[in-house]
């Protein structure tokens, strides 16, 4: 790594000149200070519960960058690649799934991916919304769940959900909010209260506590906390059922919430 970083000093220099290269390396320095800068306020945002469109948090994991990830993605294996293996798999469906997406109900799902858990939810519901930043995605679940009438497929603003109000009996998102940023994940629950019916349910995986100032998640985990989640739920009247880190990965949160009667 460092005659790598050697190397492009000398092609800087080189081809560019003093002044350049001088330049060159005035604003990488600049620039590595102030991204090491952007961690520490987004942990102090966490730390203080502060979701604005004026925070740093706001402008990663943007709509637009996410739609750009998951559109130049390689779906061949159709998203099954996260799934631990099958019996994990039947865990989250007769933990989560079962007790909370009631059968032949009306449904939503955020960021259906290759359609791993569009699959198992088409089959239990009789009408499935499914939305996607990614029109990748869409295209693909177009595709794959071209014979299943109950399904709806639309390509979504990151925001917002075109569903009409109180006509929901159940939300599913799994591995999407990890990857959502506080703002746009407050625009979602809005909506969730919205479309939601009286007694209507929703099961959100999202990242969870914030890590130590300077730290990065993995795996292109969003700044999203538990704890936003919870300021979510208190903002628009809905009630939490329950919170877990059972069968999601290291440092994530599974919610389960509800619209009251």
């Amino acid at each position: 790594m460092q005659s790598e970083y050697s190397q492009r000093l000398k092609n800087v220099y080189h081809h560019g000149g003093l002044l350049y290269s001088t330049l060159y390396i005035t604003r990488w320095l600049i620039g590595s200070v102030l991204d090491r800068m952007d961690l520490w306020l987004v942990a102090i945002e966490q730390r203080r519960r502060l979701v604005e469109p004026w925070t740093i948090s706001s402008r990663r994991f943007t709509t637009t960058t996410n739609k750009q990830l998951w559109n130049e993605y390689d779906w061949s294996r159709r998203g099954e690649e996260w799934t631990k293996d099958q019996k994990w798999k039947e865990q989250i469906i007769t933990e989560f799934i079962l007790p909370n997406i009631p059968e032949r109900g009306a449904v939503l799902e955020v960021g259906p991916g290759g359609g791993r858990w569009t699959e198992v939810l088409q089959q239990r519901v009789s009408r499935l919304y499914v939305v996607d930043v990614s029109e990748r995605a869409i295209e693909l679940c177009r595709e794959r769940f071209a014979d299943c009438p109950n399904i709806e497929l639309q390509v979504g603003n990151g925001e917002s959900v075109n569903v009409i109000d109180c006509s929901l009996d159940a939300i599913w998102s799994y591995d999407v909010f990890v990857h959502i940023n506080p703002q746009d994940a407050r625009s979602y629950f809005r909506e969730f209260r919205r479309i939601l019916k009286p007694g209507g349910r929703a099961v959100i995986h999202h990242p969870g506590p914030p890590l130590a100032p300077g730290k990065e998640r993995k795996g292109w985990r969003s700044d999203l906390t538990d704890d936003m989640v919870l300021d979510f739920l208190r903002e628009n009247e809905l009630r939490l059922v329950s919170q877990t880190r059972k069968l999601v990965n290291e440092g994530d949160v599974l919610t389960v919430f509800e619209r009251p009667h």
